[in-house]
Parts: structure tokens; C-alpha cells; sequence
């Protein structure tokens, strides 16, 4: 499945879940001022799932009213780029056991906001990827949260940004990776 929605203007809302490849391979892909409202969002929900989530364009936006999680069970990947926003309260990439998620975040004006916590590795694997502009923001930050997970965060770039208006703990009970280069802050 893939769903496409483009253009200053055009919206798909929900009441409810969405979920980017449930039990198949879904597409999300959110363009040119689009922009996609629920309550929680998965990307790659169920095991054996792929999904992928692109948000792009000046004024395009994801916003999910509870948590998103990037490779629940399955496989996700979501990328935010040249602008686009996405938005929820907590977030898991890699949650489960055996599940693998991927964000990047690239380009200046490139926004992920998370109101609460946002962890890279819940007991899956998560990799975080801030480049070239782009801006994380969350309270506190897990790199590896449970034994037996591995998350990665590599943040590169002038004007890219994690924040962290809380702890930031790289290795929680897992396996932590933060690289911070080319002039690029972690807070």
C-alpha cells in the first residue's frame, strides 16, 4: 500500500491509529505542504512488516497526538527532509525484540518534535541520523534502553541538533553509540 498526500492544503486525518505496513510493506509519503494528522502512528507495526514514512517540503507535517514508533515489530523507516515537520508525544525506533528502525532528520528547517521521550533502541535496534540542519528535539534520551538492544545516533553538520531538555543516557541497559561531528550540538 502507499499513500501519497501532496500539495498546500490536502489532508488525511484520522481519529485513530495509522499504521505504515501492518502486516505487508506500506509507503507514507507526505509532500509540498501536505499534511497527515492521527493519533498514534506506527512504521513498520507487526512482525515481518516494512513501512516507510517520508515527510518533505516547506510546510509538509506528520503529527501523531500520542506515540510514534519507527520499527515496532517490523522494520521502519521514516525520513524528514528540506523542511518538513513531525510531530508526537514519545517515540520508540527499533521497540521490539527483533525489530529495526531508522529516522534521519536532514536539511535546515527539518523538524522532529517530541514533547516526552525519545528512545533509539527500545529492545530492537534504532539508528538516529540528524545531518545537515536538521533538528531533533525531545526531554530525555535513551541510546540503548533494555539488554540485548543496540541504538546508534550520529548528529553531523552546522546547524544540526539534538536536544535534550532532560537526561541523555547513551547505553542505558543496551548497547550505545552518539557521535557528534562537523560542527554539529548536542544538548
Amino acid at each position: 500500500g502507499e499513500a501519497t498526500v501532496t500539495g498546500s492544503g490536502s489532508q488525511w486525518n484520522h481519529s485513530g491509529t495509522l499504521d505504515v505496513g501492518i502486516f505487508g510493506t506500506g509507503t507514507l509519503n507526505v509532500e509540498a505542504g501536505g499534511v497527515v494528522s492521527n493519533v498514534l502512528g506506527y512504521i513498520g507495526n507487526f512482525s515481518g512488516s516494512t513501512g516507510e514514512a517520508t515527510v518533505t517540503g516547506s510546510g509538509s507535517q506528520w503529527n501523531n497526538s500520542a506515540h510514534l514508533y519507527v520499527g515496532y515489530e517490523g522494520d521502519g523507516t521514516l525520513n524528514v527532509e528540506a523542511e518538513g515537520v513531525v510531530s508526537n508525544t514519545l517515540s520508540h525506533i527499533g521497540d521490539s525484540s527483533g525489530s529495526t528502525g531508522e529516522a534521519t532528520v536532514t536539511g535546515s528547517g527539518s523538524q522532529w518534535n517530541n514533547s516526552q521521550y525519545l528512545n533509539v533502541g527500545h529492545k530492537g535496534t534504532g539508528t538516529l541520523n540528524v545531518e545537515a540542519g536538521g533538528v531533533v528535539s525531545n526531554t530525555t534520551g535513551y541510546v540503548g534502553y533494555y539488554s540485548d538492544s543496540t541504538g546508534a545516533v550520529t548528529v553531523t553538520g552546522s546547524g544540526s541538533k539534538w536536544n535534550n531538555s532532560g537526561y541523555l543516557f547513551v547505553g542505558y541497559e543496551g548497547t550505545g553509540t552518539l557521535n557528534i561531528m562537523d560542527g554539529s550540538v548536542v544538548s
